[in-house]
């Protein structure tokens, strides 16, 4: 399941913005902390969308 799940991490928006938005949050939190707080909140709250496409590659994994 890890090799799977590590070549569909990345490809989606969720894979792409978190990254991006999570050290624009590191760097701004020597700047405007509460800009760094909210960006890791807003990257938390991001992921709680479900990802269709992480439940079809793990139910996949298990019927291989």
């Amino acid at each position: 399941m890890g090799a799977r799940l590590d070549q569909a991490f990345g490809h989606d928006w969720k894979g792409r913005l978190s990254p991006v938005l999570y050290l624009l949050g590191m760097g701004l939190a020597f700047v405007q902390p509460i800009l760094s707080v909210a960006l890791t909140v807003a990257v938390a709250l991001i992921w709680f969308i479900p990802d269709r496409w992480i439940e079809r590659v793990v139910e996949g994994e298990g019927r291989a």
